[in-house]
């Protein structure tokens, strides 16, 4: 697993930070001008300069897995999914200068139409809305982060056809 920069148009890597053989790279995000990414059953994360991608600290979730990793846009603080149907928003230490131990303010369960909704998997934040992929899904789910609630989808049906191989 990496994280890297790459060039829109043409696919090119213009830049790479590699991980440890032992971590699983999942969610990124942009957080307190830090690239933020989480890795997927370790509960750590790692901080990045985004000019250099040179590590700059690490943390800790209270989570036992990492997915999706957004913005906290109204708290300040990142969203984490795990492979539950919770959103999970944390914060604390673990948000500062060097990193440390994130702590978990609350969870909120993901739903459509009053029925749990798993797997959500990496987030954006979207105009105060949290969009996420649904593992195996060809859709991306539009979430409402105060309720948990599905307010849309986006589908993607077909996508995956129309670009062939590779």
């Amino acid at each position: 697993s990496s994280v890297r920069e790459v060039s829109l148009v043409t696919g090119t890597v213009r830049r790479r930070r590699e991980l440890g053989r032992e971590h699983f790279a999942e969610g990124l995000t942009m957080h307190g001008g830090r690239l933020a990414q989480l890795t997927w059953r370790s509960n750590r994360g790692f901080y990045y300069d985004p000019e250099t991608l040179e590590q700059v600290g690490e943390f800790r979730t209270p989570l036992e897995d990492g997915w999706g990793l957004a913005n906290d846009t109204a708290g300040g603080g990142m969203v984490v999914t795990d492979a539950s149907h919770n959103l999970h928003f944390v914060g604390g230490a673990g948000l500062g200068p060097s990193g440390g131990a994130m702590t978990l303010a609350r969870s909120t369960p993901v739903t459509d139409h009053g029925k749990a909704l798993r797997f959500t998997n990496e987030l954006e934040a979207v105009r105060g809305e949290l969009w996420a992929n649904v593992l195996e899904r060809d859709c991306v789910a539009r979430i409402d982060p105060a309720t948990g609630v599905v307010v849309g989808w986006i589908l993607l049906t077909g996508l995956r056809a129309r670009q062939g191989p590779g």
